[in-house]
């Protein structure tokens, strides 16, 4: 019966097999967090000098810190498995290329040039990954790539060619040197990355052939198929970066990952999207559940006298204060004519008393008692006039009051 626990993880299924290791999707007991747990082969782990440089080159690749480098969060021992913990995510760009064949030109420059940022990172610390291949890359939640199995194909190379001198690697995307058996550096990291990018483009890989030997023979001394033959629509810019990588002596070809970061950075055309420039903080645990989108914090409130009333508003109320104005001055024109009635005027019929106690009561109280103002007169003219009652003739609102008015002051 396969095994289903190891250490405070436990197995849910096997995702990926190879030559040194096997991968699972496991579930970490003490976190709550899927992880993909990667557990060497029991019969490597009697090797005390392979298990000494596999756990040192694990922590080494452990401090990478970049969100273009998959986090490693746990190395560790169980009996006899030895196994690293790592971010799951379960796409890879092999299965991409599978699928979809090649990729937009914009897509696979920007996938490029993540694993690039992650690269020289890496290079950075003096690691360096000798086996960039698009299984090794891996696409996040968010489209990012991300770059995994650092520091472990070293100490898997170192271990095997002390003892018999073999070649390790992946004969599609090793360098010529490394073909050769000759010491690496970062520019072998760089060779295999233009590979990638030669097969996002053209959906192929530059070398091939029925045999791991005859590819290894054509990366020493063969020339790739021209990329635009497969593929028109690639620019030259693009093309040149490819060219430039695949160069078989690694003097000719990029000397550092920055510089071929700057090349990409041009080959992207204006308004593309550019990758993070700065390298993130990768907190030490990490979640299985993908976060949702950050909303951006609401805008404070603005005070209350700091938002504009509305234009209507205003003409309204500036309307309205000035025809209270119009109806007061009326009042007091009213109030004195009532004291010096125009001579020669004739006198009207008295007002019943009951008459001119009513229109008193209409009258409001601050005004004097004396202006007088027949109902009908109080009732047409609001406080708040619209403005069309304000282009009445000032007459039409006065007139009818004068007669009330010079009556009651008799």
């Amino acid at each position: 019966m396969a095994q289903r626990q190891i250490d405070h993880y436990h197995l849910l299924e096997e995702i990926a097999a190879g030559g040194q290791a096997t991968v699972h999707k496991a579930w970490d007991t003490r976190t709550g967090q899927i992880v993909a747990l990667k557990v060497m082969h029991p019969h490597l782990a009697k090797d005390a000098s392979y298990l000494e440089r596999f756990h040192r080159e694990a922590r080494l690749a452990a401090s990478i810190t970049h969100p273009n480098v998959i986090r490693i969060f746990d190395v560790g021992q169980s009996e006899d498995a030895h196994y690293m913990a790592l971010e799951y995510l379960p796409l890879s760009l092999h299965s991409l290329i599978q699928t979809q064949g090649h990729f937009p030109v914009d897509r696979a420059v920007e996938i490029t040039l993540q694993v690039a940022m992650g690269l020289e990172v890496a290079h950075d610390q003096g690691i360096v990954h000798r086996d960039i291949k698009p299984q090794n890359i891996l696409i996040g939640f968010d489209g990012e790539a991300k770059v995994t199995d650092f520091g472990i194909s070293r100490a898997e190379e170192f271990a095997t060619m002390t003892r018999t001198g073999a070649i390790m690697g992946t004969p599609h995307y090793m360098s010529p040197e490394q073909a050769k058996g000759l010491p690496v550096d970062s520019r072998t990291d760089l060779y295999s990355l233009g590979i990638v990018l030669y097969q996002m483009l053209t959906g192929e890989v530059p070398f091939d052939a029925d045999t791991p030997w005859e590819v290894i023979r054509q990366q020493i001394e063969g020339n790739a198929r021209p990329m635009r033959r497969l593929r028109g629509d690639v620019p030259r810019v693009v093309e040149q970066v490819v060219n430039r990588c695949l160069e078989k002596n690694p003097g000719k070809r990029y000397q550092s990952a920055q510089e071929m970061i700057q090349s990409l950075e041009r080959a992207l055309p204006d308004g593309a999207y550019r990758p993070r420039q700065q390298a993130a903080a990768a907190p030490q645990v990490v979640s299985n559940v993908v976060a949702p989108p950050v909303q951006p914090p609401a805008p404070p409130p603005q005070p209350r006298e700091a938002v504009a009333k509305p234009r209507s508003y205003r003409r309204a109320w500036l309307w309205g204060f000035a025809s209270a104005i119009v109806v007061v001055a009326g009042l007091v024109v009213l109030s004195g004519l009532a004291k010096d009635p125009q001579p020669g005027a004739e006198p009207t019929p008295a007002v019943p008393a009951a008459v001119e106690r009513e229109v008193v009561r209409e009258v409001p109280v601050e005004l004097p008692v004396k202006a007088i103002v027949e109902r009908e007169v109080v009732k047409k003219v609001p406080v708040a006039v619209e403005q069309e009652a304000v282009a009445m003739p000032v007459t039409s609102i006065l007139m009818p009051a004068t007669t009330v008015t010079s009556t009651t002051a008799q």
